[in-house]
Order: structure tokens, then C-alpha cells, then sequence
């Protein structure tokens, strides 16, 4: 936008155009989503400068300081023009405002879907793996997790859930590949199936279950999500202790 932008957004604002220069004008604006964005903060800058205006106190303050920055941002002699202030203070108001958009999205505590996504990536990157175990299907499938060839791990641990249907750790791992790949469906069923199995000293499924839930984040998700975060601290199962903080955040 050019210094004459400024000088007819003033004019518009200020009522000074005439009924062809304003109908060009606004079809300007139509067709252009950034001249649109700038009148609008323009307008914005402009009432709040009206409202300061009521103050001659202040208002003979900002003059000597414009005269004083006079010299540094114009070539003139002339005394800078309201539009030319815009133009020199517009940009900065604009980094301003989105400064305070930013502060805003990234000091606001992360809701349920964030703190899934967090705690998967954190938790779920790669799987621990016992050192000289036997290179039964089982450890393959860790080291195909962990190397994130996820259709191999799959075909690994899923052979072990059919092969071996009370082997817990081959449901979990199944599930977290789900997981991992985005397949919500197929890694709740996995999870479902763990939280199922009986004489486990510990048990995530459950927690699994509504990580899984909140990082789906379908319409319905987060209270069925809830749910299961408050059934975990309820029972004190695997996964309370963070249950817990999570549910919080709700």
C-alpha cells in the first residue's frame, strides 16, 4: 500500500470523497483482503486518536513529539499530515497486535487433544527393548517400532496377538502402531482388549483408551475421554497420577 492509500483512507474515513471516488474506492477494497485488513486497523488507530484528542494536555505533548521525530521520518518541512502518522505507526501497530495474538495462543495452557498429542510424542516415540532378549517376534517388532517401519512392527505384533491372545504387551504394542499411523478405530479395539485382560499387576488400556480419545478429537471424543480419565483415578489404574492432572485441564 503507497503513501496516496493512506491519504484516500483518510479521505474515506473522514467523509472527504466524493460519490465516484468512494464507490472506486470501496470496490478497491472488495477485491483486495489486505487494503480490507489495513482499513480496518487504520479505523481502529483513527477512533482511538479522536478519543485522545479530548485531552489538550496530551495532545500538545504528542505535536512536540512529532515535531521532535519531524526531522528523522519526513522530508518536508510541512507539518506531518494524520495520514503519513498512520503510515509511519501502522506497521508497528500491526506487530503489535499479532504479538499479543501470539502471547495469547502460546501462554494459554494446552487443552485435552494437546496434551494427547504431547504425551504420544513424549511417551510412544520408541519402545523399550530388553538387551540380549531372543529375537522372537516380539522384540522385531520393538526394533521395527522404534525404526518406524510401523507396517512391519504391525504385522510382527499382530501375529503374536493371534498366536498368543493373552499376551498384554503384544495389545498394547498393536494399539500404539494404531496409534502411531492415525488408525483411532482399530487402536481403541486393541485398547479396549488390553483393559480387558485380567491378573495384570499394572494396566494402561484404560488410560490408552482416552489418550486415544482426545487425540481423535471427534465430536464426542473429549467427554467419552473424560470419562475414562476419571473411571482411571477412580480405580487408581495405570496412568492416575496423570489422569488426574489432565482432567484439570477440562
Amino acid at each position: 500500500m503507497n503513501e496516496n492509500w493512506y491519504e484516500e483512507a483518510d479521505d474515506y474515513l473522514n467523509g472527504r470523497m466524493d460519490p465516484q471516488k468512494r464507490s472506486d474506492f470501496e470496490s478497491k477494497l472488495a477485491g483486495n483482503g489486505e487494503m480490507s485488513s489495513g482499513l480496518n486497523l487504520y479505523k481502529t488507530i483513527e477512533t482511538t486518536m479522536q478519543g485522545n484528542e479530548k485531552n489538550t494536555a496530551e495532545e500538545e505533548a504528542l505535536r512536540k513529539s512529532l515535531q521532535a521525530l519531524r526531522g528523522t521520518y519526513f522530508t518536508t518541512t510541512a507539518q506531518p499530515s494524520r495520514s503519513k502518522l498512520y503510515k509511519l505507526f501502522l506497521p508497528a501497530a500491526a506487530i503489535l497486535i499479532l504479538v499479543a495474538v501470539v502471547y495469547l495462543v502460546v501462554s494459554r495452557p494446552p487443552g485435552p487433544h494437546q496434551l494427547a498429542n504431547e504425551y504420544i510424542g513424549k511417551h510412544f516415540a520408541s519402545l523399550g527393548q530388553t538387551m540380549n532378549a531372543p529375537k522372537d517376534n516380539l522384540q522385531q517388532g520393538i526394533a521395527a517400532y522404534n525404526n518406524k517401519d510401523y507396517e512391519k512392527a504391525l504385522r510382527l505384533f499382530e501375529w503374536v496377538n493371534r498366536n498368543s491372545p493373552d499376551n498384554s504387551d503384544s495389545k498394547k504394542y498393536t494399539g500404539l502402531v494404531y496409534l502411531q499411523t492415525g488408525d483411532y478405530d482399530k487402536a481403541l479395539e486393541r485398547f479396549n482388549e488390553l483393559a480387558a485382560v485380567k491378573g495384570l499387576y499394572s494396566n494402561p488400556g484404560l488410560f490408552l483408551e482416552a489418550v486415544t480419545l482426545l487425540q481423535r478429537n471427534r465430536e464426542g471424543d473429549l467427554p467419552r475421554g473424560k470419562a475414562l480419565l476419571e473411571r482411571v483415578v477412580r480405580e487408581k489404574s495405570e496412568g492416575s497420577e496423570e489422569a488426574e492432572k489432565w482432567l484439570q485441564r477440562f
